[in-house]
């Protein structure tokens, strides 16, 4: 299963911290037959949904 991650950190002097971050997959990753790998391999939610970055 493939998937592209967007993040936001900050960074100032010595300081540096992750913000927020978002995991997208691809449509055929919400197929039925990919329930299980969503959930127990990957971790991803039942409830989640596909959406569009856009």
């Amino acid at each position: 299963m493939s998937q592209v991650g967007t993040f936001m950190a900050y960074a100032n002097g010595s300081v540096r911290t992750g913000v927020d971050g978002e995991l997208y997959l691809p449509r055929h990753g919400f197929a039925p037959e990919m329930a299980d790998l969503r959930k127990k391999k990957v971790g991803i939610p039942t409830e989640r949904e596909f959406e569009t970055k856009i």
